[in-house]
């Protein structure tokens, strides 16, 4: 077993010079990840549909169900590539801190869950379960106080900016942590036994996608998934009966960010439960431009109201939101209102219009690690790393000043990975400190800071890897004021680019009233409703 398989990023960033050779390839395509998962997590998202007739059960795997998807699409991203080296004979390298690879590897499980893993790591003062129970109490014990002096009627949890411009700030925010929501279950409760039978199914659902490409797990793998959902869809089942120290009533409401977030979902459904209202607000602003697989199942369960940015944003999530609720035979949607971004309106008044490009800044996806961001968010690590560096290199082969601008909040944001291909590489700096520095951006992936970027005025060049797919709305109306250059894979899996695409858009001038109108399309406008939302937060 001569030759290997590199699939840390953090090794690949230290070998970087040996590794990323010109004949460097990967052996597994995008599709080989993305396909079988995406049609997963299309069959997941009929669960609820089929548990129509098992309310109690529906609602633990409505619960449970970010969490597993993120976790399943991690595992089963990692297995395709242990399996391949298995089938080409090739060494798996990967680091210490990848205990996933090393249990695929070894074919040996031990109840490991990426997304908890994570989650543990960032309670490590909260492991004591003496030192948990303490915290619960102290919690309660407020919570009592607070219904003797009286409860206020709305609240929040996992505020995001969206959020706070609509509350006008932390308005009686939940600072909860996982361990509060454990200590709570009670393990004398008995689980439904149909849990086993849904674990069952999930878990024959998932493996027969595997085997369809060329992937079919190890019986031990087998078990291992089984024991994983089985163990979600329990911790759901007890979480149906969480309270945050309290019962909510029907004249409160719930302010929350992400529904991803397993702690503001088991809130959520706590007040809705009680006939209370839920607001949830959305992060970033790249929501309603794409098709992404995941976002509903993530999103939507728990919330009455959903808030978008711009009133086109928000007319194209209600879509998917009134689709959501046909698949799952909801007898109604969420409804999406239309809030407007005042941060974003802030970048647009202080923006400015490059007359000349020299500096570019180039924005670069964050590194996941084991938790992948599959289907058809993001392609591996160390294939995006391949190529985000050759990009780099194309940009300052035609003479521009290159700034390297990494995700501050990823995997190994502080390691330099960049740096040798790029004249700056900037690892902890948010956007802000680039509208000022730069004269264009380039992006290969059309998150929050290409949001802010294209708040900026200035002209922009969209890399358009294929495995995440744009609506062909977004680009419509992208096109009419930045350009999007399309690429493919290789033969050898390595993404390609025409580079003179690149240099003359950004050469083009930018039509600044096709930007406008789409940042007030998409971020900056609001509907009527809005005012309605302001009113509630302010009870």
């Amino acid at each position: 077993m001569g030759k290997r398989l590199v699939v840390d990023f953090r090794i690949a960033a230290i070998e970087r010079d040996s590794l990323f050779t010109s004949d460097w390839h990967w052996p597994v395509n995008a599709e080989t990840y993305d396909d079988p998962l995406r049609e997963f997590v299309e069959w997941c998202s009929t669960i609820p549909a089929q548990l129509n007739d098992k309310p109690e059960l529906r609602t633990a795997y409505e619960l449970a169900e970010a969490d597993l998807l993120v976790d399943l699409a991690s595992i089963g991203g990692a297995w395709i590539d242990v399996s391949t080296a298995r089938q080409l004979d090739l060494r798996l390298t990967f680091g210490a801190t990848q205990r996933l690879y090393e249990m695929l590897d070894q074919d040996r499980f031990a109840g490991f869950s990426p997304i908890n893993d994570a989650r543990i790591a960032g309670e490590l003062a909260l492991r004591s379960p003496i030192r948990r129970a303490s915290r619960f109490l102290k919690k309660t014990v407020r919570g009592v106080r607070s219904v003797l002096k009286g409860r206020p009627n709305v609240h929040s949890i996992s505020a995001n900016p969206l959020l706070f411009e609509l509350t006008g700030g932390q308005l009686n925010l939940f600072r909860l942590a996982y361990a509060n929501v454990a200590v709570q279950r009670s393990r004398s409760q008995r689980p439904n036994t149909a849990i086993s039978e849904l674990a069952s199914e999930i878990e024959k659902q998932l493996l027969s996608r595997l085997a369809d490409v060329n992937h079919a797990p190890t019986e031990n793998f087998n078990s291992y998934i089984h024991e994983l959902v089985a163990g979600h869809l329990t911790n759901g089942w007890y979480d149906r009966d969480f309270t945050p120290g309290f019962t909510p009533t029907s004249q409160m409401a719930l302010f929350t960010g992400t529904g991803g977030n397993y702690l503001a979902r088991v809130v959520s459904q706590t007040f809705q439960k009680n006939g209370a209202r839920v607001i949830r607000t959305t992060h970033g602003g790249d929501t309603a431009l794409f098709n992404d697989p995941l976002w509903p199942s993530i999103e939507l369960p728990f919330a009455d109201t959903y808030v978008s940015f711009g009133t086109r944003a928000a007319e194209l999530v209600q879509d998917a939101g009134d689709r959501h609720a046909a698949i799952r035979r909801l007898n109604r949607s969420v409804s999406v209102v239309a809030a407007g971004s005042e941060f974003h309106q802030q970048i647009l008044d202080h923006s400015s219009a490059s007359a000349e490009v020299k500096t570019v800044h180039v924005i670069s996806a964050s590194f996941s690690g084991t938790r992948r961001a599959i289907p058809n968010i993001k392609i591996h690590d160390v294939v995006y790393m391949e190529w985000h560096r050759r990009l780099l290199t194309m940009i300052a082969a035609a003479g521009f000043n290159t700034v390297a601008k990494r995700h501050p909040k990823g995997n190994g944001a502080d390691i330099p990975i960049f740096d040798d291909v790029a004249t700056t590489e900037l690892r902890l700096s948010g956007m802000a400190d680039t509208f000022d520095r730069t004269d264009a951006y380039v992006a290969d992936i059309a998150g929050s800071a290409f949001i802010e970027a294209l708040c900026t005025l200035k002209p922009i060049v969209l890399i358009d890897i294929p495995n995440r797919r744009l609506t062909e709305d977004a680009r419509t109306q992208l096109s009419k004021s930045i350009v999007i250059v399309r690429a493919s894979f290789d033969e050898h899996n390595r993404v390609i680019v025409d580079s003179n695409c690149i240099v003359e858009g950004l050469r083009e001038p930018v039509d600044l009233a096709a930007r406008h109108q789409f940042i007030s399309d998409y971020l900056t406008s609001s509907s009527d409703r809005r005012d309605e939302l302001i009113a509630l937060a302010q009870g």
